[in-house]
């Protein structure tokens, strides 16, 4: 008899707990029912004053998602569109493209589900204008679609005067040296060999380039060897627009790390002792190192490294990479450039950190990424 007792008190204990899920589960379900877009847009304001907080991506993803949530129980257009602007926001501050991606891609969600709400032109433009960074062709596709569909949208205007400044973005020529090759494998340490890495890094900037609607040009696209003045008279007949050389750097002190952008100048010296090794083919430092071959490009190569540097700085932020700064470099490549040119020394594979980041393809992509839109900064302020 007491054995019965116990279990039907076992019974209504599990009977009382599955009724407290179930109305801690409706309260919950209530209180995101009543979540208003209001509400929401506050939280979004209260953020972008908070400093720290603004700078946490999980905090705008949240917010993201906290829209959506609104936009599936409520049916409201314009929390869908407010989500598309979290990821964009994030986007801007992450400087990741993977962001950007997801923020296009909401915009045009939003854009093909509710192609008659006022802001479905505004969606298209958003998600052109997120585009143009990483994939040309697709962006000119939806500024098009804009103004096939919204010919008197004030947006479609604006993008017709995009359109035609492209034409003029898209003849840029760039001219990609990855360092060593073949034989010459360029320095060696912690698993990681300069050719190949370099490579690497080169061969992703240049997809990134072309889905800007840049012309790329390589001196190599494989492991294979190539002179120093072969790269160089490459260079020179493909009449590029700008010269970026790649390589990863190397030194005797095992602590020195960071990531280094070069441009031609004079003999300095730690720029020789890497200009040495990187020369080493020619056994023309000396020669490099007299004045009077400086490049007359060195005013728009400088401004070329500023730009490039920074936004590449940006980028491995997330990795802790050490800024190394841009220095002047004897770089036989850079001498014989006859266009804007600079060097990227991406990081110390002598270095037991850089080498680990070396080793990982998200950061030579980052790497890439920051390459890329600095090229696309720089071109930007010429025009």
């Amino acid at each position: 008899m007491k054995e019965q007792n116990r279990a039907v008190s076992v019974f209504h204990f599990i009977m009382l707990l599955m009724a407290c899920f179930l109305l801690c589960s409706v309260v919950v379900y209530a209180e995101a029912a009543q979540d208003s877009c209001a509400e929401a847009e506050a939280a979004f304001e209260r953020l972008k004053k908070h400093k720290i907080r603004s700078g946490h991506r999980d905090v705008w993803l949240a917010l993201a998602e906290r829209f959506d949530r609104i936009y599936d129980r409520q049916k409201k257009p314009e929390a869908m569109f407010r989500a598309a602007e979290m990821l964009e926001e994030l986007s801007r501050r992450s400087g990741l493209v993977a962001d950007r991606i997801a923020a296009e891609n909401k915009y045009l969600a939003f854009a093909n589900r509710h192609r008659r709400h006022p802001r479905a032109d505004q969606a298209l433009y958003r998600a052109s204008t997120l585009m143009k960074g990483h994939n040309m062709p697709g962006s000119l596709k939806l500024h098009r679609r804009l103004t096939l569909s919204y010919p008197k949208s004030p947006y479609a205007l604006q993008s017709s005067k995009i359109d035609k400044t492209k034409k003029r973005k898209e003849t840029r020529k760039i001219f990609i040296d990855p360092g060593h090759g073949g034989r010459d494998k360029g320095t060696q340490h912690f698993n990681i060999t300069e050719s190949r890495c370099a490579l690497d890094i080169a061969l992703k900037l240049g997809e990134r380039l072309r889905a800007a609607g840049f012309t790329v040009v390589f001196s190599r696209r494989s492991d294979k060897g190539i002179g120093l003045r072969e790269r160089s008279t490459k260079a020179e007949l493909a009449r590029a627009d700008l010269f970026v050389s790649v390589h990863i750097n190397a030194n005797p002190r095992e602590s020195v790390q960071g990531f280094e952008t070069y441009v031609c100048s004079g003999a300095h010296s730690e720029s020789v002792r890497i200009a040495k090794r990187e020369n080493a083919s020619l056994g023309a430092v000396r020669f490099v190192t007299s004045k009077k071959h400086l490049p007359e490009y060195r005013k728009a190569s400088l401004q070329a490294a500023e730009s490039v540097h920074r936004s590449v700085m940006r980028r491995l932020k997330a990795y802790g990479v050490r800024n190394g700064g841009i220095k002047n470099g004897p770089f036989y490549v850079l001498r014989r450039a006859r266009v804007p040119s600079f060097l990227i020394e991406a990081g110390y594979c002598t270095n037991r950190e850089d080498a680990r980041r070396l080793a990982n393809s998200a950061y030579r992509a980052a790497v890439a990424e920051g390459i890329a839109s600095g090229i696309t900064e720089y071109f930007r302020s010429k025009s």
